[in-house]
């Protein structure tokens, strides 16, 4: 039987610190934030944290509280709420000039091994081609992760990295299955089917332009003020509502980067998981 399970989904918080509201209780917080510094392990990151070692104690540490550090692999936990959560993380993104914890030359790549049963993968980078441009008006995310996603179908993808790049959507994959055996860098126009694709929200959407009218610009004021006020912007995805999640046809991408000037974090999520 189905289990309902709220997910709240956060990225980027930088060390910064914002208030847990009695509205954030959710089943399982998943936050897509990565280990800093110019090295390669949480047991050697250069930061405030300490000395060598220090990190990886406090993440230890922190078990006692229910918080897990995934390392690059497939996990499966059952939640208290009694559903079976199946999640694939990874860290690791791409950079053309390598410097920084977790990063892949882009002209090498990177495998992300994503099980068929993976419901949820955690990412810190975008996929190539969903929620990834930058202010310069580039992509940034990653096509092998686009790729590994496209095959794996799992119920939701959220990630961040790309502060700019905010929001959510509901992804309709093409019924053409063909698609998925093809090269690595599968690409999202032929293996998603925009016409049944939802945005739920994304930051553009959010922003006064010099085209809105006064109406249109209260709209946008009202809306970013009540997600600042109750911290996150919701969606629901349940068999009963009207943008069903539907196991292997659909995938909800979130890009969860946190600003506190803006929205807060991005994204709650109802969901069935079987």
């Amino acid at each position: 039987m189905a289990i309902k399970t709220r997910i709240l989904v956060v990225s980027d918080t930088h060390g910064r610190v914002f208030d847990v509201k009695e509205a954030h209780k959710a089943d399982v917080v998943i936050h897509c934030e990565k280990a800093s510094g110019r090295t390669w392990s949480p047991n050697r990151r250069r930061s405030s944290l300490g000395p060598l070692g220090e990190p990886r104690r406090l993440i230890d540490q922190a078990k006692g509280a229910g918080i897990v550090f995934l390392d690059e692999v497939n996990y499966e936990f059952t939640l208290q709420n009694g559903a079976c959560l199946r999640v694939y993380a990874s860290p690791w993104t791409p950079a053309a000039f390598l410097g920084r914890a977790f990063q892949y030359p882009e002209d090498e790549g990177h495998e992300f091994a994503i099980a068929d049963a993976a419901q949820a993968v955690m990412t810190h980078g975008p996929p190539g081609g969903i929620f990834d441009y930058t202010d310069w008006n580039t992509r940034a995310g990653c096509p092998l992760l686009f790729g590994a996603v496209a095959r794996a179908r799992p119920l939701i993808h959220c990630f961040g990295h790309i502060h700019e790049a905010w929001g959510c959507k509901l992804v309709k994959w093409k019924d053409d299955t063909s698609s998925r055996r093809r090269s690595p860098r599968l690409h999202q126009f032929s293996n998603i089917d925009t016409e049944k694709s939802v945005v739920i929200e994304k930051l553009p959407n959010l922003l006064r332009g010099e085209d809105d009218d006064a109406e249109s610009a209260k709209a946008k004021t009202e809306k970013i003020e009540r997600y600042s006020r109750q911290g996150f912007c919701s969606t629901s995805h349940c068999h009963d509502d009207a943008n069903t999640l539907v196991p292997g046809s659909h995938t909800l991408f979130v890009n969860a980067s946190y600003d506190g000037s803006d929205s807060g974090p991005a994204g709650v999520l109802d969901s069935q998981w079987p």
